[in-house]
Order: structure tokens, then C-alpha cells, then sequence
């Protein structure tokens, strides 16, 4: 669809250098002369997963982001996971939606959005660290060491809401 658009254009700007072949002038002085250095072409394809980028502004590509590795113990004040950029640009800053959830029943024990500024070129994998939910030190990720003292397991979800593009 956006191939048709571009194409539609192109026929557009071509039948209006075209359609005056009267050679009457227009805001010219004397007779209009055909252009004969004008190429028109198609546009070329866009390799897969690229996005179409109009006047500087890109499409939110919100699923080429990747978490792994999540990690908070009870002890810890902070919590870490690794971000993979599967988009086509360079990023400097992440905002995300972050929910935890008990492990043992889904049910919701907090939500928060966090703002990660990080440095991380298209199809690299950079750590982040973030401050913990967890002020009580009463909370550890189900994956991470059990701790000796009573903690309740959790799960994380992320969902990505904005992410930074550096110009280059």
C-alpha cells in the first residue's frame, strides 16, 4: 500500500512536468522547455523489517526491543536485565511500562513506568539497572537465588512505551 502511494506521487509529479506541453509561459518569461534531465524511477523496495521514515520521524517498532536475564534478590535495592535493540537505529533512551506479578498466581503487585537512559546501537545488547519496587527487601524474582528469610516470589512483565532515537 505504501509502494502504491510512492508510486502514485511519482505519476503525479510526472503528468504535472508534463502537462503543460502547450509551451504557453506560466510566471516565466517566453516558452517553457521540456526538461530532459528529470529521472523518474521507482522507489526501491525496503529491506525486510524496515520501516518506511517520512520527514524524520520513524515508525515505533515497540516488539524489536528484547529483555533477558532479569535479576533481583530480596536483598537487592536494584534490578538489572539486559536489553536487546532489534531496531534499524541507534537508541539513547527507553521508557517502560513494568508490571510485577506474584509467581505463584498472576495476581498484579505493582505497576511503574521507568525511564532507562542507554546507550544502545541497532542490534546490540547493553545491561540496564534499575532502583528496585521493592523498598522492604520482602520481594526476589522467582528465578533469581531463594533467600533463607520468608520472600515472596515474583514475575515481571515489560512492555515497551517510547525509546529515543539519536540522529545521525
Amino acid at each position: 500500500m505504501k509502494r502504491l502511494i510512492h508510486i502514485a506521487l511519482l505519476l503525479a509529479a510526472a503528468l504535472s512536468l508534463t502537462a503543460r506541453a502547450d509551451n504557453s509561459s506560466t510566471l516565466r518569461r517566453g516558452a517553457l522547455q521540456p526538461s530532459t534531465d528529470v529521472t523518474i524511477t521507482s522507489p526501491r523496495p525496503a529491506a525486510p523489517q524496515q520501516p518506511l521514515m517520512t520527514d524524520s520521524i520513524a515508525i515505533f517498532l515497540p516488539d524489536s526491543l528484547s529483555f533477558k536475564n532479569f535479576d533481583k534478590t530480596a536483598s537487592s535495592s536494584q534490578e538489572s536485565f539486559f536489553i536487546t535493540n532489534g531496531t534499524p537505529w541507534h537508541l539513547s533512551r527507553v521508557v517502560l511500562g513494568i508490571r510485577y506479578l506474584r509467581a505463584d498466581t498472576d495476581e498484579t503487585l505493582h505497576e511503574r513506568t521507568a525511564t532507562i537512559d542507554i546507550d544502545i546501537p541497532a542490534g546490540a545488547t547493553r545491561q540496564a539497572v534499575i532502583k528496585s519496587f521493592d523498598r522492604q527487601h520482602s520481594y526476589y524474582y522467582y528465578r533469581s537465588q531463594q533467600p533463607r528469610k520468608a520472600a515472596t516470589a515474583f514475575k515481571v512483565v515489560f512492555k515497551v512505551l517510547r525509546y529515543d532515537i539519536i540522529a545521525q
